[in-house]
């Protein structure tokens, strides 16, 4: 256990992401002051893996989580104030600030390494692996069997909305 003195305001290094820690009212708040390098993350070694079952998206089974779209002229995206946890309140100015972006989300398997980019606002991003990170490289030539996924982001704030551009099956 750490002693609440001891760390406030001090400095850490966790994996290649610098934190401040500061306490208040007995409670640690983790502040991230360095933005983590999305395409190199420094994932620690021999990480545990679970397996996620793949499931039909179908109403019933996206319920609460999203919907499917026929039409994706047709479909409103949602913005709401993003919700505040825990003991600090969302900032007046903030939360519901982003309005809407547009643009293709593109994903493409380098060897083990599977990439995306979001031009809607400018992101590229290390998305996962077919193998563990450790034993991943661009320069292989198998087809990936399976995605270790180490990077998903969410969105309390509003909606995204993905679809094909080539409405194939």
């Amino acid at each position: 256990m750490h002693d609440f003195e001891s760390i406030l305001n001090d400095k850490k290094i966790l994996g290649n992401k610098l934190y401040d820690y500061i306490v208040v009212e007995s409670k640690i708040s983790i502040i991230l002051t360095q933005l983590p390098n999305y395409l190199n993350p420094s994932l620690p070694e021999n990480l545990s893996t679970y397996r996620i079952p793949i499931v039909e998206a179908t109403p019933e089974s996206t319920k609460g989580y999203g919907w499917l779209v026929d039409d994706p002229d047709q479909c409103e995206i949602e913005i709401s104030r993003w919700p505040a946890s825990g003991w600090r309140p969302v900032d007046l100015d903030s939360g519901n600030e982003g309005g809407t972006k547009e643009g293709i989300f593109s994903s493409e398997w380098k060897g083990d390494i599977l990439y995306g980019k979001n031009e809607a606002v400018g992101g590229h991003y290390l998305l996962g692996y077919s193998n563990l990170p450790e034993l991943s490289f661009e320069d292989t030539s198998t087809s990936p069997q399976r995605i270790l996924i180490w990077h998903a982001n969410y969105h309390p704030d509003g909606g995204q909305l993905f679809f094909p551009l080539d409405p194939m099956p």
